[in-house]
């Protein structure tokens, strides 16, 4: 068995290799790995972990060292040869997704509105970097022949091309995708790329447990009547869910803070400040094309710290306001950028775009509350903020404000792909989605074709939240807790545990595919 794992960060380039690992054990004399690193990431800020990992696992690791280094020397391309390379890669393996939809999926071509970060790469030199990465996969796919693949995560353009390809040559190709549920993770056989219609009457036709229906009202109590995040979040080195509240971690009782207090705030900047420093001394080579240079990435960065320093003493920078609950509303919560999410699960679209679109249509006396995610808070231009403004019946609150006081009186919910759309539901909103995430078709409406009726509920029906519930039970039953992973690199017990866990999950789906 020709086995192909793909990782981007550290954390899940060491779950993968310890898939591997245990993969190997159970097939010792028919078994060969690799693993492909689909971001730069790793080897570019921390090139001993795959000398190290080489030597632990004994197991190849491919990486784009070689095309980075030559992206960043210069951006040499023929652009009549590129359009027609192109053009019949497009009509060879593009059966579900555009290469332009592929294309969107790197984010450091379309960071948006961290441009300080990213920076806006040449359109010539954008079509360099999708032919150079395609050909690349190309032979790997080509030279290999491999039996089986699976990711952690879907969020990088080598792993959409990889997908794309694999789906054509029917190779089978398995997605381990967070649930969005506290901290469990799934196996997805489709990507995670929408709802795909299998997955959809798997999900129909199974019969919860007891225990799964319990879980499933205890996840929707907890959002809809105790303000607890549909998600597992990191603080102080460990996850919490249950005993706080997302609002409880940002806010106190005299001011907004972000995660932080302001002295803590100031210190960290200090440390990753110097350790950036020290740290960019030690690179092999230094980023020119695609990031920004160190000078300009510490002011994006100092500029972040002083935006949230002063929002913390009451400044308001961004012309929010805290939301009028007795007004028509609904409800849009913006995503990170970049992210997954947007990237690959929304096409990329331009966010600004879509609310537009969407205020368009609302009814005279209804507004549009946009709240941004915290997380973005300080890394966006102020330019953003102001287009959002102008936008007729749109009004953008203060994002610290809590969901539990803006869902109960929402007329409804309105969003790209964000875990939002989920906890809408639980409270019983009518929701409607207008990306790809992979839980689509458990949401109450569906893109802008179902925009009227949208309009006209003010209810979710009861057998569709039936569905969603049975959405929900069906994750809990066929996932797997990942509370250490992610931020455990280490090769501890509890990432050898939880990689024993997958790798039965993987190779009993891989035989599902062969059956």
């Amino acid at each position: 068995m020709r086995v192909l794992g793909l990782a981007d960060q550290p954390w899940q380039a060491e779950l993968v290799l310890d898939i591997l690992d245990e993969m190997k054990r159970r097939n010792n004399e028919n078994f060969h790995g690799e693993l492909l690193l689909t971001d730069y990431y790793t080897f570019f800020n921390a090139p001993e972990l795959i000398l190290f990992w080489e030597k632990k696992y004994n197991f190849k690791i491919l990486h784009q060292e070689r095309l980075f280094n030559s992206w960043q020397k210069s951006c040499n391309h023929n652009a009549m040869e590129n359009d027609v390379f192109l053009a019949t890669w497009e009509e060879k393996w593009c059966k579900d997704r555009g290469i332009h939809d592929l294309e969107k999926t790197n984010p450091w071509i379309f960071g948006y509105e961290r441009e300080f970060f990213f920076l806006k790469t040449p359109l010539c030199c954008r079509q360099q970097i999708l032919v150079d990465t395609i050909k690349w996969v190309d032979s790997i796919m080509d030279s290999k022949n491999f039996d089986f693949i699976f990711s952690i995560e879907r969020y990088t353009l080598p792993t959409n091309l990889i997908q794309t390809v694999a789906n054509e040559r029917k190779i089978p190709f398995l997605t381990v995708i967070p649930t969005r549920i506290k901290t469990r993770w799934f196996v997805s056989k489709y990507f995670g790329y929408g709802t795909d219609p299998e997955f959809y009457k798997e999900v129909i036709n199974s019969i919860p447990s007891e225990k799964s229906i319990c879980e499933t009202e205890d996840y929707i109590d907890g959002i809809s009547k105790k303000n607890y995040p549909s998600y597992g979040i990191w603080q102080k080195g460990k996850f919490i869910y249950f005993n706080t509240s997302y609002s409880a971690i940002i806010n106190n009782s005299s001011q907004i803070q972000i995660f932080e207090d302001r002295r803590q705030m100031l210190i960290n900047f200090i440390k990753q400040s110097f350790a950036r420093h020290v740290h960019r001394k030690k690179l092999p080579y230094k980023p020119r094309i695609l990031e920004q240079n160190y000078f300009r990435l510490e002011l994006f960065e100092y500029r972040a710290l002083l935006i949230k320093f002063f929002r913390s003493l009451g400044f308001n920078f961004s012309g929010t306001t805290s939301p009028n609950c007795s007004k028509k509303y609904y409800l849009w919560f913006l995503h990170t950028r970049p992210e997954g999410s947007g990237l690959v699960l929304s096409n990329a679209v331009d966010e600004i775009e879509e609310i537009r679109k969407f205020a368009i249509v609302l009814p005279d006396g209804f507004f549009l509350y946009v709240k941004e995610n915290p997380l973005m808070f300080g890394y966006r231009n102020f330019s953003f903020y102001r287009e959002l403004s102008k936008i007729d019946k749109v009004i953008l609150i203060d994002p610290f404000v809590s969901n539990s006081k803006l869902f109960p009186n929402a007329i409804g919910t309105v969003g790209l792909s964000g875990t939002a759309l989920l906890e809408s539901m639980a409270y019983q909103k009518p929701t409607l989605v207008l990306g790809n995430p992979e839980f689509r078709e458990f949401i109450s409406h569906k893109g802008w074709d179902d925009i009227l009726k949208f309009l006209e509920s003010r209810e979710v029906p009861s057998n569709h939240f039936d569905i969603f519930k049975k959405y929900i039970s069906f994750l809990i039953e066929h996932s797997n807790a990942n509370d250490v992973a992610e931020f455990s690199p280490n090769g501890s017990a509890e990432m050898k545990q939880m990689a024993k866990s997958f790798a039965t999950r993987l190779i009993n789906c891989f035989e599902y595919y062969n059956n």
